[in-house]
């Protein structure tokens, strides 16, 4: 994300947001409407949601839409409809305060009809569908406890080494090892099974399942604490909280690429080590080059890449971009199976 995306960012959010009078100091609310991007016609029944959360709506009979937010902090807000191009919006939410947006959708040329699957092409497409799952859903422990609810729906198109897939509707992974239904927009998915190089791109919201008995409400918490320790969001929460020795982090940089890492300085241990120039933005901005070598407990080791010059991170450790960084080693086998929503903390960190 780069400065002039950052300042026009903060232009947009200063002009579509408003205190309210009378209104709850302790909530937001995000209103709108959602519109075709060339008639200005209302787009009833467009998904409109927070990425990464379970807080979303579907557009009104007037393409109206308002959702409310309990916990300042980034938040990415994404617009959706079938045979339209998603937009996917950035801000800083607030407490106390309203925005008000128009969001324009520009229709998708593609048609994005249901896959059929038949004859010599059965064969292919379950071979793929076997590699996208597993690297889709990824190679920890909870995969073995999704499931994906409507793979005919999602499409593959091999050209040479690279798998690339799409789908005409939100893939649907079902959850039983966190309870959670996380539904996912895919916009883009490239898979080389010959480097196993990985690169993707969708949005996700997720829905609380709920426990068929108290037994299976328990196994669910305790998994939701053990896949957030030593998470990437972990990471982040203890690196802006300066809690990085306490919370079993130890931060190295590194120099030269990531396959021919070479030691270059000091253990990093506290957010200030990372900050990123004029501190201009609500929450601390942060920066590194190169590579970091992330150790958890001493143990479970994973290295990370920058995909910008520089991000924000909330008091939730949520970054202003849901990607901020590249992954490697341990962190490199996470998927959607291990994904916990948006501003999701462990009781013993509140």
């Amino acid at each position: 994300m780069n400065n002039l995306f950052k300042t026009v960012l903060l232009i947009l959010l200063f002009t579509v947001c408003s205190t309210a009078t009378g209104q709850d100091k302790g909530t937001a609310l995000i209103k709108g409407t959602v519109e075709d991007y060339e008639t200005g016609e209302m787009l009833i029944g467009a998904s409109v949601y927070f990425e990464g959360t379970t807080i979303g709506t579907t557009a009104g009979l007037k393409g109206d839409f308002t959702l409310t937010v309990s916990q300042k902090g980034n938040y990415e807000l994404v617009v959706s409809m079938v045979g339209y191009l998603p937009q996917k919006l950035g801000y800083y939410i607030e407490l106390g305060k309203t925005y008000n947006l128009k969001v324009k959708l520009k229709q998708n040329a593609i048609n994005m009809a249901a896959v059929e699957i038949k004859g010599e092409d059965q064969g292919e497409w379950k071979r793929d569908i076997g590699i996208f799952t597993r690297k889709f859903l990824g190679t920890m422990k909870p995969a073995s406890e999704c499931v994906i609810e409507n793979k005919e729906y999602i499409n593959f198109i091999n050209r040479g080494d690279t798998i690339t897939a799409s789908s005409s509707k939100p893939v649907v992974v079902v959850n039983n090892y966190l309870g959670y239904r996380v539904v996912c927009e895919i916009i883009s998915y490239k898979y080389d099974p010959v480097s196993t190089y990985q690169a993707y791109s969708f949005f996700s919201r997720f829905e609380e399942m709920k426990p068929k008995d108290d037994a299976e409400k328990e196994k669910w918490i305790k998994n939701r604490e053990q896949i957030f320790f030593g998470s990437p969001v972990h990471f982040l929460w203890a690196l802006r909280n300066n809690r990085l020795n306490e919370e079993g982090f130890r931060v190295f940089p590194q120099s030269g690429s990531i396959a021919n890492r070479l030691f270059a300085g000091n253990e990093i241990k506290s957010l200030d080590e990372l900050k990123y120039g004029e501190q201009i933005f609500e929450e601390p901005a942060v920066s590194f080059k190169n590579v970091l070598k992330i150790e958890y407990k001493g143990g479970d080791k994973s290295y990370i890449e920058p995909r910008y010059p520089f991000f924000t991170i909330d008091a939730s450790g949520i970054a202003d971009n849901h990607l901020p960084f590249i992954s490697y080693g341990y962190w490199a086998g996470w998927g959607v199976a291990n994904m916990l929503p948006r501003g999701y903390l462990p009781a013993s960190l509140k």
